[in-house]
């Protein structure tokens, strides 16, 4: 999660936002859903979406101190919009879906201050994450689905970090700006070929 807060500049290159904090709630296991233990669900709703309201908690309380206003801008996922294949993450997918909604009831909430409250999704990117010749099949099946054919770089989210943290942006605020390459776009359509190929157990 990236937390953005007004200083006083030279109306010329004075913008919203001139400092800023870092920091990334993660917590991703792969785990079926039936097997998946209860403490490890724990964990990675803590990591994911408490840790990230104890965090936009203290920032915005010191931007409504300081009366300066601010942005926050909460890193999200397309795995809180849409179900990820072919890995099994539901308590990720869950975790993330809860920021994004806390995201909206943040944005009308902090508005009295002068807040706005934004998360950026990206897809599947070009981090240590997803690094390792283990998931060498299932990017295949990521780039398969996704328009531009490949996996997105870092720096290629620092455009929507800057349209939140600049004067351009002061009047974005609950939105969820997606950064996949289009990967979602096609996301529903391969869901509905799998569940029509899909064989159901038997009842008998």
């Amino acid at each position: 999660m990236l937390m953005l807060w007004r200083r006083q500049w030279p109306p010329l290159f004075r913008t919203r936002t001139y400092h800023d904090i870092g920091q990334l709630c993660l917590h991703c296991v792969s785990e079926h859903a039936m097997q998946h233990s209860i403490d490890s669900w724990r964990q990675t709703l803590e990591v994911n979406t408490t840790g990230s309201l104890i965090i936009a908690q203290a920032v915005a309380k010191t931007m409504a101190e300081a009366k300066t206003g601010g942005s926050i801008a909460r890193v999200a996922s397309i795995s809180g919009t849409w179900v990820n294949f072919p890995q099994l993450q539901a308590g990720y997918n869950a975790s993330k879906a809860a920021v994004i909604m806390m995201k909206s009831s943040l944005a009308v909430e902090w508005d009295r201050y002068g807040i706005t409250v934004n998360t950026i999704s990206p897809g599947y990117m070009n981090t240590i994450l997803n690094e390792g010749e283990g998931l060498d099949e299932v990017k295949k099946i990521w780039l398969a689905r996704n328009p531009m054919g490949r996996i997105g770089e870092r720096e290629e989210l620092c455009g929507a970090v800057v349209l939140l943290a600049c004067r351009a942006g002061s009047h974005i605020t609950g939105a969820d700006i997606v950064v996949d390459g289009g990967q979602s776009l096609l996301c529903s359509r391969f869901e509905v070929l799998w569940c029509m190929k899909r064989k159901r157990p038997s009842n008998t």
